[in-house]
């Protein structure tokens, strides 16, 4: 099969830009299929971000499907190849395409708890209660990871960021557990409480309006929304766990910022429990009071 591969094809699979750019000029056909049924731009998502623009400039489709009906978008996602994600997203791709499985880009990505990916993914409309032929979801496809014990810190964020997303979670089969999640206790226990908590108003309306909005790039479409709280509404939250996580100093300094607040706290107490009755009074500032249906200071 790898003996039809073109040489622009081979280009991609290594990065190598210049030669990409190279033999487009020279009049390369840029859409050719190897024996997989493959474009370059399938090479090319899970390599590099240049690659992947200099073939969307000279005319690749972005939704080409190979063999599998999987597209660039579902490569990239797999391979968390997060910047060319969002390139093929912002050229047209489909964010919820479906492979022969009836898989989705979120399902790939949530599959090896690839947790850019899926932010990218979210942020572009990508349906997270879409079902494959199995009946698998992408939080169900991220679950069988973690039931495997392969789950980090990271696998952790992307469960949550997916869990939010959702508004609700169900993983219960005619009232059960699935067998292989029973095997991990701990896991089960906090699964099935996830299960039977009905979603929060916040969760659920968040959902919905992701849903009403369609498929767009949702942090500009919700910026045009008549609401006071809209950070709340869809990603805020999600995009804070992804900062963290690329940032992990930010989870130190809060900290000390909590040890600081606490030590403070403590000498204030001992201050005024040394200080006469009557003597003293509090550094803090009043509560505001209410004022009609407002606070005032």
């Amino acid at each position: 099969m790898h003996g039809t591969l073109k040489p622009l094809h081979c280009a991609c699979m290594v990065a190598d830009t210049d030669c990409v750019e190279l033999l487009l000029q020279k009049g390369a056909e840029v859409n050719a299929l190897d024996g997989y049924n493959r474009t370059a731009l399938h090479y090319a998502a899970e390599k590099d971000e240049t690659c992947v623009e200099i073939l969307l400039e000279y005319g690749a489709d972005p939704n080409a499907p190979d063999g599998n009906k999987d597209t660039p978008l579902h490569w990239a996602a797999f391979k968390n190849n997060a910047e060319c994600a969002r390139s093929l997203l912002e050229n047209g791709a489909r964010v919820n395409a479906r492979d022969y499985n009836a898989d989705t880009p979120l399902s790939w990505a949530a599959m090896k708890g690839n947790l850019e990916s899926v932010s990218v993914l979210l942020d572009f409309g990508a349906e997270v209660r879409v079902t494959n032929l199995k009946g698998q979801t992408p939080i169900s496809r991220l679950v069988a990871l973690l039931v495997r014990g392969l789950g980090t810190e990271r696998e952790d964020s992307c469960f949550e960021l997916l869990h939010r997303a959702a508004g609700q979670f169900e993983l219960r089969k005619n009232g059960s557990m699935p067998w292989e999640v029973t095997r991990d206790p701990q896991l089960c226990q906090k699964l099935t409480l996830l299960c039977s908590a009905p979603g929060t108003l916040q969760t659920l309306s968040r959902y919905a309006v992701r849903r009403s909005l369609g498929v767009q790039f949702l942090p500009e479409a919700v910026e045009q929304l008549p609401l006071r709280n809209r950070d709340n509404l869809l990603l805020g939250r999600e995009m804070k766990v992804l900062s963290d996580l690329q940032n992990p100093w930010g989870r130190v300094c809060r900290r000390e910022r909590a040890m600081n607040l606490l030590k403070h706290l403590n000498s204030e107490f001992l201050r005024l429990k040394c200080c006469p009755r009557g003597s003293t009074q509090s550094t803090y500032p009043s509560p505001p009071q209410r004022s009609g249906n407002r606070f005032s200071v």
